[in-house]
């Protein structure tokens, strides 16, 4: 029976070591992110405009009308205060945007972060047609904009076509100053003297190459919001099979750890299914309406939200359409929102993510007082108890259900719970693995600086400092916890530090000044606790 106590550390310590094998393994060092693998691109926009044939923007999943001449298309700016759009007329889409607030490297001569390049040669979205409605994405739009565009107060901006069955396709892209998200109406008028009919399909297309694959820690690929659900569909599978939504479908996207693009379609009645598959070097989340008949001078509208950005929640949250659920804060969530608006919290006040993790961890670790405290007790109450347990061990030696009740009755006497020194951890579980998963998955922790050598709480300590500290904690944590077990347990045990230390060398920064300020505030309180008598 005195073993218990023994048995459920070490299972506790597995579990905790496994579950974080599995569920936070070490991001390598060389990692291609999806956002950075893309070719850089200037900061600025005057070199990036001009004409150019549309054979450059040939899209790679859409059809292209056979042409004898190139067509020449026209490029413009559109600028706010959290992005740089650049539009083509051929296709009447963004070929290029990058986001203000970002960059790709941690520091202020970087690039910005592009989530849509037009070097990779996908188109952002493409608007097709089935029936005699005739619409490509070659198609040439007109629009009377002849040079950049600065949103300084909402604005629309409209590009017009005519095809060559006498649709009329207006696309209205409508820009705030201060957001990442635009409005994008669709109207289709009928300016021919005949019926025409057909499906319309309007899709996300975004870039993809294997070295972007993500991990258990990090996914890259499609994500969508179906029946109030949050699927996301592995690269490889849709290769081989597209993936069909038929309910509900509020948004679908393409995301990585820190940033989304999606098409946000508001519940439209008439959406028939959303196919997500993988075609050529794109990921396609392709939306298909139902079958539409437009008499002479007849028109029908689709109006959807496009959303280019950071997996912020505040940000999220402010678009609507449960676009926040991209931020999947994992099984413990229920904890992890919380825990992660008090962390915003406290910066808010402090202005230092690293503070802010700190204050976090105290507040935590005051929260869990009474139970480790109960916890530690126990540990005591139980090594105080060893040579009498000692002594009914060697009386009892061939008789264990006597021994078992006299090591009860020993426990009764003496009001200690063997149990009393685990239980309490297993609660703490779940908050440490909901916290870990805020400070692994929050961009606003991304370039993020604490203080001296670490200037981002999102990836490793450059110089291991912080984590070979809070191998050294774990170490002295270990030697001031009374022990029960026999020394071949108790090498055991004392190897933890070792493996968790290699195993914290990769991670975040973040995450181990959080096990490191844990750490020492639970050895201030072995402490108190150990230097009172017995």
């Amino acid at each position: 029976m005195e073993n218990k106590n023994t048995i459920l550390a070490l299972i506790l310590m597995l579990l905790v070591w496994s579950g974080f094998t599995y569920f936070f393994p070490p991001t390598p060092v060389d990692t291609i992110i999806a956002e950075e693998s893309a070719p850089s691109q200037n900061n600025g926009t005057t070199d990036i405009l001009g004409e150019k044939s549309v054979s450059t923007f040939v899209d790679t999943v859409g059809p292209v009308i056979p042409s004898t001449e190139p067509v020449v298309e026209k490029n413009f700016v559109v600028e706010n205060s959290k992005f740089i759009a650049i539009f083509s007329t051929v296709g009447g889409r963004i070929i290029s945007l990058q986001l203000k607030d970002y960059r790709v490297e941690n520091n202020v001569e970087s690039n910005f972060v592009s989530v849509i390049d037009k070097s990779n040669g996908v188109p952002s979205t493409s608007l097709n047609s089935t029936g005699n409605l005739s619409i490509h994405e070659t198609l040439v739009y007109d629009i009377d904009v002849d040079d950049s565009v600065i949103i300084t107060s909402p604005r629309s901006l409209e590009f017009v076509a005519l095809t060559a069955s006498g649709l009329q396709v207006t696309k209205s892209y409508k820009f705030n100053p201060d957001t990442y998200d635009i409005s994008y109406s669709i109207n289709l008028k009928n300016a021919s003297g005949q019926t025409l009919n057909g499906n319309i399909n309007v899709s996300l297309q975004s870039f993809w190459n294997d070295e972007m694959e993500g991990n258990r820690l990090e996914f890259v690929g499609p994500a969508s919001y179906s029946n109030e659900e949050l699927f996301t569909d592995d690269v490889e599978d849709i290769s081989e099979e597209a993936t069909r939504y038929s309910t509900l479908v509020q948004w679908s996207g393409f995301e990585t750890k820190y940033f989304i693009s999606s098409i946000i379609t508001s519940k439209q009645d008439d959406l028939v299914q959303l196919t997500v598959s993988k075609q050529s070097n794109a990921v396609v989340n392709a939306f298909e309406f139902s079958p539409i008949v437009l008499s002479p001078s007849q028109s029908k509208s689709y109006d959807l939200t496009l959303f280019y950005g950071p997996k912020d929640l505040s940000v999220l949250n402010a678009v609507g359409s449960n676009l926040s659920a991209a931020i999947d804060f994992g099984f413990f969530k229920i904890l992890a929102k919380p825990l992660h608006v008090v962390l915003n919290f406290f910066y808010k006040y402090v202005g230092n993510y690293g503070i802010a993790i700190i204050l976090l961890t105290v507040i935590l670790k005051l929260i869990f007082w009474p139970l480790t405290q109960k916890s530690y007790v126990s540990m005591k109450a139980m090594q105080t108890l060893q040579p009498e347990m000692k002594k009914l061990r060697e009386k009892y030696r061939s008789d264990k259900e006597g021994l078992n009740r006299k090591m009860m009755e020993l426990y009764k006497e003496h009001r200690v719970n063997p149990l009393g020194g685990c239980l309490p951890m297993f609660v703490q579980i779940p908050v440490f693995f909901a916290l870990y998963k805020v400070l692994l998955d929050t961009i606003e922790l991304r370039h993020a600086p604490f203080m001296f050598w670490i200037t981002d709480l999102s990836i490793k300590d450059p110089y291991y400092i912080t984590p070979l500290v809070m191998g050294l904690t774990m170490f002295i944590q270990q030697k001031l916890t009374p022990s029960t077990m026999d020394p071949m347990q108790a090498k055991m045990m004392m190897a933890m530090p070792v493996v968790f230390t290699f195993m914290f060398l990769n991670f975040p920064a973040g995450l181990v000044i959080y096990w490191l300020v844990n750490n020492l505030l639970t050895i201030f309180q072995q402490y108190l606790i150990y230097k009172k008598p017995a």
